[in-house]
């Protein structure tokens, strides 16, 4: 099952569009989900990861399925670009998927311990350049 904040971005990464304006559309979205509200709260995976993933199995289950379907579809979507000669990156999609869930949930992360935009955003630009 994917969560609630993960759907979305799952349906994004599978709309056939451009892959670096799709996943830099999922930066800029998650950077306004940080800084959107005044609440500034980190997501769920960040939060259960971190709390209860090591001691409930459920917990760990959940976000492992949740973390999945996002990396698989990020996968998905760069193998295709570099089929088509989309993507510079001599990297596989594969490391490349999983760097950027990696970089999507630091990102999360700290934008719950500082919540500045223009940082945060910097920050995501920065992990598209694996992209180059």
């Amino acid at each position: 099952m994917v969560g609630r904040r993960a759907t979305p971005m799952v349906d994004l990464l599978r709309s056939g569009n451009d892959a670096r304006a799709v996943i830099r559309e999922m930066f800029v979205g998650t950077v306004d989900d940080i800084t959107g509200d005044g609440r500034h709260l980190a997501c769920l995976i960040v939060g259960a990861s971190m709390e209860r993933a090591h001691q409930d199995q459920r917990v760990a289950d959940r976000l492992r399925s949740t973390t999945q379907s996002l990396e698989s579809a990020l996968y998905d979507l760069l193998a295709e670009a570099q089929r088509r000669g989309q993507s510079r990156s001599a990297r596989s999609a594969t490391d490349l998927a999983g760097f950027l869930v990696t970089s999507l949930q630091g990102l999360r992360m700290m934008g719950a311990i500082n919540p500045d935009r223009a940082a945060l955003t910097r920050y995501a630009e920065v992990a598209l350049t694996c992209l180059d």
